[in-house]
């Protein structure tokens, strides 16, 4: 049994890994499994850290030759998603030479870190490519471990910050056509904390979200949060709940696994 199917009644929304932004590298070859370390210089790894981003690698199955350039895309809060061009793994990026692009669909296919990345991920890809335009194929890019292995096929989508579990063709195709998504298949936002992440899909569905609160550490215990909004004061009651005993990946132990819920939510006047 595969630590996804071990997993499958473990709730996704909330286990997004937290990034405040993202810088994503053309590579071309195999990944080992921690690709980012091996293959990554240290002084690209230094200014990703100076800028607060997490890396990832990318490439694409139309990409079977090696241009003369490494594409790369930087993904923040004050730039959106822009994208240049390096001609070596060595050279780093300059966002001075960079331009917006519209979005970025990565999926994880690390297969040496999980065998369910790479079985659910490239399973996912091939039926895509199969479905779609090559226009909106482009779009789409396979990439190293995003984390959350038991929830393949996990994707991040860019600019949005959007991190995906258990993603399915049809899902996709919507997300591409509309920018939107079933909340069935939204982990969080990687901006988020995990309990902002559930917070948040919560105002998302009462469509009175406020995305310039400010994030709070979320203890590992149960605990309130208090959410001012323009009109509406908000006290979320989370508890941490145990799922197990359960894999978190194909070559781990059996353990338990805690998560956040929210488990009543009160509504008082601003």
């Amino acid at each position: 049994m595969t630590c996804r199917t071990e997993s499958l009644e473990l709730p996704l929304l909330g286990s997004a890994p937290f990034a405040r932004g993202w810088l994503v590298l053309e590579t071309h070859g195999t990944w080992p499994s921690r690709a980012v370390e091996a293959s990554v210089t240290p002084e690209v790894m230094a200014w990703a850290e100076h800028r607060d981003l997490k890396i990832l690698l990318a490439r694409h199955r139309n990409n079977k030759t090696p241009g003369k350039y490494l594409r790369y895309w930087v993904s923040e809060p004050s730039t959106g998603l822009r994208m240049g061009t390096r001609p070596c793994a060595e050279e780093l990026p300059n966002l001075d030479s960079t331009m917006p692009v519209p979005r970025l669909l990565l999926i994880c296919t690390n297969g040496k870190r999980d065998k369910c990345c790479a079985v659910e991920g490239r399973n996912l890809l091939t039926q895509l490519k199969a479905t779609l335009s090559e226009s909106d194929y482009s779009a789409i890019w396979e990439c190293t471990h995003l984390g959350g292995h038991r929830f393949a096929p996990t994707a991040l989508y860019l600019p949005d910050n959007l991190v995906l579990g258990r993603l399915t063709t049809d899902a996709t195709h919507t997300l591409l056509a509309t920018g939107n998504i079933d909340s069935q298949f939204v982990r969080g936002r990687s901006h988020e904390t995990p309990c902002l992440q559930l917070i948040n899909s919560y105002l998302d569905r009462a469509s009175l979200i406020d995305h310039n609160f400010s994030p709070r550490n979320c203890p590992d215990a149960d605990h309130t949060h208090d959410i001012f909004l323009e009109r509406s004061h908000y006290q979320f009651h989370i508890s941490l709940q145990e799922f197990g005993p359960a894999r978190k990946s194909c070559i781990g132990d059996e353990g338990m696994t805690t998560y956040f819920v929210i488990d009543r939510v009160i509504e008082m006047s601003a």
